[in-house]
């Protein structure tokens, strides 16, 4: 798993590319977070500003990943899923096309 406690963020490439490789994120809810772990198989959330509950959910997933055979099968999947090539290209061509208009 890989954490990120921020307290501000973009668009973090780097998580994309944690998740690509199959582990899982805890992070805060801010920047594209939210949107980056719609689906809990990627990862869980953790408060601001309660680093003891935040610490509790490094603990749940930990237990989670240990406990689930595959586990990085199932996250490289998931995000397969999210962020599909294809379909990302498609979605730029078109935006790119749209704009050229």
């Amino acid at each position: 798993m890989f954490v990120f406690p921020s307290v501000s963020e973009g668009q973090p490439v780097a998580a994309l590319e944690i998740l690509a490789r199959g582990r899982p994120l805890v992070t805060t809810p801010v920047g594209a977070f939210p949107e980056m772990l719609s689906d809990e198989r990627l990862g869980l959330f953790g408060p601001l500003d309660a680093p003891e509950q935040f610490a509790g959910r490094i603990g749940e997933l930990w237990r989670r990943m240990s406990s689930t055979p595959g586990a990085a099968a199932k996250v490289q999947e998931a995000f397969g899923e999210s962020y599909d090539r294809g379909k990302l290209l498609l979605a730029y061509t078109r935006l790119f096309e749209e704009l050229a208009r």
